[in-house]
């Protein structure tokens, strides 16, 4: 005869840690309109970053092109030295001396 019962064990665990949740909602528990205002946002973000980084070179460019002497009577916005270089060159085109 055979027996047609047979021995299984089941481990069984405690429920201790049954309160514990993922700290991010998954896909598809998040409201669709987030996910397009984030993106919106994310675009807007991008639109501004990249203004501001192309007013820095304009910035950065006109600084150094200040130090280059690019400008007509040597450099007249020099630091410190701009009122010195403006007046004379006033006085040079008041008396006609061509340097």
């Amino acid at each position: 005869m055979v027996s047609s019962s047979f021995l299984v064990k089941i481990d069984e665990m405690f429920c201790l840690v049954c309160d514990v949740t993922a700290k991010v909602s998954a896909n598809n528990a998040v409201p669709s309109w987030i996910i397009l205002l984030v993106k919106l946002l994310n675009i807007l973000f991008n639109v501004v970053l990249l203004h501001c980084l192309s007013c820095t070179v304009y910035c950065i460019l006109l600084h150094v092109f200040r130090h280059v002497s690019i400008f007509d009577y040597g450099l007249p916005v020099r630091h410190g030295q701009c009122w010195c270089l403006l007046s004379l060159s006033k006085d040079r085109e008041r008396e006609n001396i061509r340097p």
